[in-house]
């Protein structure tokens, strides 16, 4: 090669080996969920092409993916209303300093910061999704069966508008599929839902719903629609079962005052109202973390409960709202207003801003592997805890260009059983 050749720039990927396979600067718990355009998943399941979503509210393609060993101390941040990250001493969080103890700050100017660096009463970014959608209507594709006379053929399409999110919330949070038709289970006490229900499914899809009265049984009534193409179409769209239930990307991509419709139908059906908050259950990760992106893209900062499994009853999540102001926003006048205050947090245009809580070093008891990715043209921070640099859960590290030819390397690993991240 001629002296006078340009140099190759090198990448973090050419300075490892077979040999040299344990460097792992900015690593993150395998894990940890990752935010992206169709929902969030664990990093290791993280793909090249997949969108993720960075602390400037956008979603960025994801270019690379490397994988090596590691083995070190990590350190586990818990973040007010907002679950825990486990992750290494130099990950960088997007966070603001306490100017005082146990005052809020005047100033929430955020830089970023090595985690080691980050102290209880700090405040910490989440990303906020910034990019809405006016999506008119969204397509009914489904098989055709010519010899199915029993269906009638659906609409090729139906409008985003009030009716339809509001029947979407039902179905995610109290609907099932079963062979040729899908069902909404309601409380007796609900019976205002279930004639919604039946109204909806009629004016949407010219459909007739069967109410069957199960009020001596379990105290239910359900509201069941025989259409083995609305089974499909609502099998692909929401999922099937309750734990892999989830709001489809069109929906989550809508303006936030359109979502209102689908946050409303959501808590109608697995939300409740109390005295001092609002609570949203559902055993769906990806569901958990929809309805949090939702709130916050509404401004209502919520807190995020995670219940480990436990004999019969399965790993869940509980999102409340106990602020005044977001109480009574998601409310819309539908419930007693809340006046109480909580000053643990703020909302901002593109990101939220929560407290530290707690931080925790956290040994590592075996070296497992661990990926990089690479992030086109910005740093993303798409975990579902505090904004981090171009990470996104362990078990997957990833470098970020800038847009002017340099790297920011923000390397995800697969610590020990212990280094355990929500």
């Amino acid at each position: 090669m001629s002296i006078n050749a340009p140099a190759k720039a090198l990448t973090l990927k050419d300075y490892k080996s077979d040999l040299h396979n344990d460097w792992c600067p900015g690593c993150l718990a395998p894990d940890t969920r990752i935010m992206t355009r169709a929902g969030s998943k664990p990093v290791e399941q993280i793909e090249v092409g997949d969108r993720v979503l960075a602390h400037d509210g956008r979603y960025h393609r994801v270019t690379e993916l490397m994988s090596h060993q590691h083995d070190a101390p990590m350190h586990r941040l818990r973040v007010h209303g907002l679950g825990t990250i486990v992750l290494t001493p130099d990950h960088p969080v997007y966070a603001v300093r306490r100017q005082r103890h146990r005052k809020t700050n005047t100033d929430f100017t955020a830089e970023w910061l090595p985690a080691e660096s980050v102290s209880r009463g700090d405040y910490v970014g989440f990303p906020v999704p910034t990019e809405a959608s006016d999506q008119p209507s969204v397509s009914l594709w489904y098989a055709r069966k010519f010899k199915d006379t029993r269906s009638k053929p659906l609409p090729d399409s139906v409008a985003l508008d009030d009716r339809f999110l509001r029947l979407a919330g039902y179905y995610i949070s109290e609907g099932h599929a079963h062979h040729r038709e899908i069902g909404f289970t309601f409380s007796n006490l609900e019976k205002d839902l279930v004639q919604d229900t039946v109204r909806l499914v009629g004016d949407l899809f010219e459909l007739t719903a069967t109410i069957r009265d199960r009020t001596e049984h379990n105290n239910t009534i359900e509201v069941m629609v025989s259409s083995s193409y609305l089974t499909e179409i609502f099998e692909r769209m929401f999922g099937s079962g309750a734990v892999n239930k989830r709001v489809p990307e069109p929906l989550m991509q809508l303006d936030p005052h359109r979502q209102q419709s689908l946050l409303r139908g959501l808590w109608a059906g697995d939300g409740s109202w109390g005295r001092k908050k609002a609570t949203y259950r559902t055993i769906s990760p990806v569901l958990a973390n929809q309805v949090t992106v939702l709130l916050l893209r509404q401004g209502v900062l919520p807190n995020v409960h995670q219940q480990e499994a436990n004999g019969i009853h399965k790993k869940s999540y509980a999102i409340s709202v106990s602020n005044g102001a977001g109480y009574n926003k998601l409310a819309g006048g539908d419930s007693c207003p809340l006046t109480r205050r909580r000053r643990h947090s703020r909302s901002r245009t593109t990101r939220a801003i929560s407290t530290m809580t707690g931080v925790q070093a956290a040994a590592i008891l075996a070296s497992s592997p661990a990926f990089k990715w690479h992030c086109n043209s910005y740093r993303s921070s798409p975990t579902n805890s505090p904004c981090t640099a171009g990470s996104a859960a362990a078990g997957r590290r990833r470098t970020t260009s800038t847009g002017t030819g340099s790297t920011r390397c923000t390397a995800e690993c697969s610590p020990s059983r212990r280094a355990v991240a929500s």
